[in-house]
């Protein structure tokens, strides 16, 4: 150190320290690399493993191919103009930050396997559709570290639009890897080349959004992240190529068709907008599937088939608020689980295991057509509204329904379900249970058919009505044609708990069961359980004692088209007696004649419906029986359009109150209504099938009683409704034994009546086309015959009576202990031509013969 002054010793530690502190941020820093010598025209970029050689100027002239080598980063940051030949990359990553780093109409090609073009730059500034333009750009292999051999990174994360149409065009020269961190698109040619494009990194959007965009045969797996269809890429080949959603979602956004096969192992389905959003092609679900939706009227639509290969437990879910159509066969070995929204199937549609539609949410099932299967060997129960907030809807129109576990619907407490079939066939083949602890209603209307009933005469599976406490369950069949049939029904809660439950059949609906009988009695308060049929058809099925020794419903009220019992296409054979014990009633007090749906308010206008909802009717304390739903749903404006009034029940008053429920059962809405008249008369009770039906307890039903097969036995005191009319038609018996009858309306012919006495207060009744046929036969009476005083022949037909004025007489009645009493007495016009002769034990009908001399 010999002449080194202080000063200088100090200077040369600082010039030290100062590379020190230099030295440890060199790893941070980027120092502007040179290019190397081209050879041939051949600039070769070579970076180690590890290494990243920033180039800052453009490249040099007089180059016509760049290659890159090593497993380094090589990154070009500026335009280069004077460069329009090729790029090879065959290993490490190719990043260029400027969109003309390699000038313009170059070919870029990723040769390697572990090789990587990487653009990392934004959407240069008044650039136009595709703005890496009239590059070629080539791809093969995974990349650099296997997180694809392309990727695209805005470094400002703009998301915006004109990053749809990065590319001009992306070709495969084998299978290969690409990252999307960042949106990203291709505006006008996807060379699959029958090689495979996987996706395996990156969640930005990889759009769909050029109506240029034509793709040839080959695969697309979508690993991760979104896949945004949203215009229609053009298939060269579509039955030889297969999009395959492997995670990630495929959003559609206002699409309209994807005729390749669509494969989902992971990935889910969101469909957004109001045009079809249509899978046309073949779709494979090989893992549990969530397919949502986005608002009211957003739909996505399978018109191409759907398989599902899921383990047992899986599942595929449906949820969101819009529309779900199914156009092409779907099956699934797993689950289907709908939690939102509408789902509409019109080809067949089968599910091997657990059917949920709404467990908590709002939603619609819909069946136009095709034949639904739930056969699961385990006999796992299809749920329609499960827990509380549910309220599901299943609207069958057309097609079949084939159910091997009993259906659900209003499963638990605070669920709602709604099965409400308008057509097709359905059938259960264990069963139905209604309202279980929930609310629920099952119509079957307009020609519509559910069987449930096992194919096994002697297996009786229940249809249950409320069968857990607080349940409210209602079966309602309307209509010719439209028929609910059931091993027996069984209302109410066998332990007495609360609960509401309801049978309604009218206007020639049928309900064919062996047995119907409330498991509680119903005299329990808190217990509800009524019967109405207004024109409806029961039909037995079974002999012996229709209610099984257990309690009748509350009410068992005939309307006044009336009520008929037949037995005729019954398992009951002829000589076996059914024995009838339930009090039949005349409805008591108003009922609810008609609704009308509000016709203002922002919120009820607001509403956008796809199929039935509840109509809640509050009465007065003593009210019941009123059961009405709001089903005409015009699919096209989502509106209601009517309510139907199932059944008018009975005590109701101005005090009530009507309220028809929102599309998602959340909220509802105050309806007017009108009531009926307090006076209503009831309807006849009409026996048909040769089988007998012994009538037991005690009835006051007071539209009378028509046996038109068979016979009709009274085997209690009170059984038949005094004075109230009768009818017995050729060949039917009326059979009271020793009792002594006293009808109102006398009316028949041909057939045969048992009593002790028969008294005919008010009226004989006689149908003339009847009477005057060739194989007319007089009405038997095997007792005595009393006509009280002022008792009047009424003819039916009056309009016919000048056509047998040369027939002759007719017997009209003949009676074995004779007939006593006034005879009846015919209308004074009517007594000028025709009369009435009484002789013995026969009464005849004819017209007068010889003439009337009037002096003036």
């Amino acid at each position: 150190m010999t002449g080194t002054t202080k000063e200088e010793l100090m200077k040369a530690l600082r010039f030290i320290l100062s590379w020190a502190a230099l030295a440890a941020v060199l790893p941070g820093l980027a120092f502007a690399a040179e290019y190397p010598d081209a050879v041939g025209g051949v600039l070769t970029l070579d970076v180690g493993t590890g290494e990243s050689e920033t180039y800052d100027k453009p490249l040099p002239s007089g180059v016509n191919k760049l290659v890159k080598t090593g497993a380094g980063e090589a990154v070009l940051t500026v335009a280069t103009t004077a460069f329009a030949g090729a790029v090879d990359i065959q290993a490490g990553t190719l990043t260029l930050k400027d969109a003309a780093a390699v000038g313009s109409g170059t070919k870029v090609e990723v040769t390697g396997d572990a090789a990587t073009l990487h653009l990392n730059f934004a959407r240069p500034s008044g650039a136009d559709d595709v703005f890496f333009a009239e590059h070629d750009v080539t791809i093969r292999g995974w990349g650099v570290d296997k997180k694809g051999a392309f990727r695209y990174t805005d470094p400002e994360n703009a998301n915006n639009a004109q990053d749809d149409r990065l590319l001009e065009s992306l070709t495969l020269s084998g299978d290969a890897a690409i990252a999307v961190p960042t949106r990203f698109g291709i505006g006008r040619a996807l060379n699959l080349n029958s090689n495979v494009l996987v996706r395996v990194d990156g969640t930005g959007n990889w759009m769909w959004n050029s109506e240029e965009l034509k793709v040839d045969a080959g695969v697309i797996s979508n690993l991760v992240g979104n896949i945004v269809w949203q215009k229609d890429p053009e298939f060269s080949d579509p039955g030889r190529t297969r999009l395959c959603m492997d995670g990630g979602t495929l959003t559609a956004w206002y699409a309209k068709k994807l005729p390749c096969a669509v494969v989902f192992n992971g990935g889910a389905l969101n469909g957004n907008g109001e045009t079809e959003n249509n899978l046309a092609g073949p779709v494979t679900i090989l893992k549990n599937m969530v397919v949502s939706q986005g608002g009211v009227g957003q739909c996505t639509r399978f018109s191409g088939t759907v398989r599902c290969d899921v383990s047992q437990d899986g599942r595929v879910e449906l949820n969101g608020q819009g529309i779900h159509y199914f156009d092409g066969p779907f099956g699934t070995t797993g689950s289907f689980f709908l939690n939102g929204g509408v789902t509409s199937v019109g080809a067949d549609f089968c599910v091997s295991n657990l059917f949920r539609l709404s467990k908590t949410g709002a939603s619609v099932f819909r069946q136009t057509a095709g034949r639904l299967e739930v056969t699961s060997a385990g006999n796992w129960i299809a749920y329609i509204g499960e827990d509380d907030g549910a309220y599901g809807r299943y609207v069958m129109t057309g097609g079949t329904a084939a159910f091997a576990g009993a259906p659900v619907v209003g499963a638990n407490a605070g669920a709602c379900g709604l099965f409400w079939q308008a057509g097709g066939v359905a059938e259960s083949t264990n069963g139905v249970n209604i309202g279980r602890g929930g609310r629920a209603l099952l119509g079957v209307v307009a020609g519509a058919k559910f069987k449930a009933m096992d194919t096994n005469a002697h297996a009786l599976p229940l249809t249950k009505l409320a069968s857990q406490s607080g349940g409210s369950g209602v079966l309602a069949v309307s209509g010719e044609g439209s028929a609910y049939e059931a091993g027996s029904l069984a209302l109410g809660v066998e332990d007495g708990s609360p609960s509401t439950n309801a049978v309604v059949v009218t206007d020639g609906g049928v309900l064919k069961a062996g047995r119907l009988y409330s498991l509680a009695q119903t005299s329990v308060e808190g217990v509800a359980a009524d019967v109405y049929f207004d024109g409806g058809i029961l039909m037995p099925t079974r002999r012996g004692e229709f209610r099984d020794g257990k309690a009748s419903p509350r009410h068992w009220e005939i309307g006044p088209k009336g009520m008929v019992i037949d037995s005729a296409e019954g398992a009951v054979a002829q000589e076996m007696e059914l024995i009838w014990s339930h009090p039949l009633s005349d409805l008591s007090g108003r009922g609810i004649a008609s609704v009308t749906l509000p016709t203002n308010g922002a919120a009820y206008a607001a509403e956008a419906y796809f199929g039935p909802v509840f109509v809640d009717i509050e009465g007065p304390s003593g009210s019941y029986g009123a059961v009405a739903v709001a089903e005409c749903c015009d699919p096209a404006t989502r509106k209601l359009t009517g309510v139907s009034v199932l059944a008018p029940g009975s005590g109701y008053d101005e005090r009530t109150k009507v309220y028809v429920h929102s599309a998602d059962g959340k909220s509802r809405y105050e309806c007017t209504y009108e009531l009926t008249d307090a006076d209503r008369a009831g309807g006849r009770l009409v026996k048909r099938g040769k089988p007998a039906l012994g009538l037991d307890g005690v009835n006051t039903y007071t539209g009378g009683t028509t046996v038109e097969e068979g016979a009709l036995k009274i085997r209690g005191t009170r059984s038949f409704p005094e004075n109230t009319p009768l009818t017995v038609r050729p060949g039917a018996t009326f059979d009271a034994g020793e009792k002594e009858l006293k009808v109102s309306v006398l009316s028949g012919l041909g057939g045969a009546i048992n009593c002790a006495s028969l008294t005919v207060t008010k009226e004989l009744e006689i149908t003339v086309v009847d009477l005057f046929a060739e194989d007319s036969r007089a009405l038997k009476v095997n007792a005595a015959l009393v006509f009280g005083e002022g008792v009047a022949v009424r003819i039916v037909d009056p309009e016919n009576l000048d056509k047998y004025r040369k027939a002759g007489d007719r017997e009209v009645v003949c009676a074995a202990g004779g007939i006593t009493g006034a005879p009846p007495a015919l209308d004074g016009e009517l007594a000028k031509k025709w009369n009435l002769k009484m002789a013995g034990g026969t009464l005849k009908f004819g017209f007068r013969r010889g003439f009337c001399l009037i002096m003036r």
